[in-house]
């Protein structure tokens, strides 16, 4: 447990006094009901101003540690157990995470799915989510008004890396958090992801252990580096066993489902006989795009073409035909920051940890045996 203070550390010495006392009611040193010294007490034994020490009791009371009784001081709150039990992350959201009017599809799903695995976390790891509108900006005054909200939680998780300035403002204050990033970039000391590579690998397996002899791609005519990711390993991997994918069975399509079934009603081929055995759908908007023009086309999906997604449970559940496709484990997701933010704040280590939850793939009826 840290006792002293450094004036050479970047995180205010308000903030370092208050995770001092913080450490010591933690530690069972302040019991529930009994009064913390005083401002001037504090100041003399930690060599600050009374100002700080003012300041780092007001940071213990919205925190919840403290409560102030007029003419009296300040005690640590009878429920102490109970709020040094629960761990408080918070989740800061813009507005983008949460919008349909605003947010693609894609992003939808993957987003609550994850709001809802960190509330099944939260009920299994004992910890509380809190969560808060957090304006995407540099202004440096919104990123101290920020950092003010911050302080009141254990820890904080964020759905994306849309924070860098509040992330590096969080980093020199040593406040603990995780990052879903996807991407493999790993620029933080806290990440959670998917074994996507692995995952994709799985897909291109199970499709040439059905037979498929050619196969397609029905891919965003968007680029991104998840995308980019997904296609390159998917093209490695059938290298590997042998296959290459023709480029004329390449089909790059909106992001938008309606608007993708109206660009595939104008690509497809009126037969089939022009088209692979099956497509591998790289977005998740793409299995329902196609759902769509093949019954437009009067062909039937598992007999005539097959598909296989890539996608949230959200996006495919209910479909006809149930589609085949790679879940992506965006509630595990949720549910193991729950857990890995429960470990760091109540074990304190400082471990660099690099999460990758594992895919695994969902049965339907898109697919056959072609052997």
């Amino acid at each position: 447990m840290i006792t002293t203070l450094d004036k050479n550390d970047k995180a205010l010495l308000c903030v370092q006094l208050k995770n001092i006392l913080v450490d010591a009611i933690k530690e069972g040193h302040l019991g529930a009901g009994k009064r913390l010294p005083g401002e001037r007490i504090l100041a003399e034994k930690y060599e600050v101003s009374r100002g700080t020490a003012a300041e780092a009791l007001r940071l213990l009371k919205e925190d919840g540690y403290i409560e102030r009784i007029p003419t009296k001081g300040n005690f640590i709150v009878d429920n102490i157990g109970e709020r040094i039990s629960t761990v408080n992350i918070l989740f800061p959201f813009p507005e983008i995470s949460m919008s349909r009017d605003i947010i693609d599809f894609s992003n939808w799903v993957a987003d609550t799915e994850i709001h809802r695995g960190l509330l099944e976390g939260a009920a299994e790891y004992n910890t509380s989510i809190n969560f808060h509108h957090f304006e995407v900006s540099t202004e440096p005054s919104v990123i101290i008004g920020q950092m003010r909200k911050i302080r009141s939680f254990d820890a904080v998780f964020f759905i994306s890396r849309q924070y860098p300035l509040l992330m590096e403002a969080m980093d020199a204050e040593d406040i603990p958090y995780i990052v879903c990033d996807t991407s493999g970039s790993y620029s933080h000391s806290m990440t959670i992801s998917y074994r996507m590579k692995q995952a994709v690998r799985d897909c291109a397996d199970y499709l040439i252990d059905c037979g498929y002899k050619s196969i397609g791609l029905l891919m965003s005519e968007t680029r991104c580096q998840s995308g980019d990711l997904k296609i390159s390993y998917f093209r490695e991997r059938m290298s590997e066993k042998g296959l290459s994918i023709d480029e004329k069975s390449i089909y790059r399509i909106s992001d938008n489902e309606e608007k993708a079934f109206e660009q595939l009603l104008q690509m497809l081929p009126r037969s089939t006989d022009k088209l692979p055995d099956v497509f591998f759908c790289e977005t998740m908007t793409a299995p329902l795009s196609f759902l769509r023009a093949a019954h437009a086309r009067q062909w039937q999906i598992g007999k005539d073409i097959d598909i296989m997604g890539y996608a949230g449970e959200t996006a495919m559940r209910n479909t006809v035909p149930q589609i085949k496709y790679l879940k992506i484990p965006y509630v595990e997701i949720g549910r193991e920051s729950c857990r890995l933010l429960h470990e760091k704040v109540t074990k304190k280590h400082n471990e660099i940890i690099h999460h990758e939850v594992p895919a695994h793939i969902v049965e339907g009826n898109s697919t056959r045996k072609m052997k």
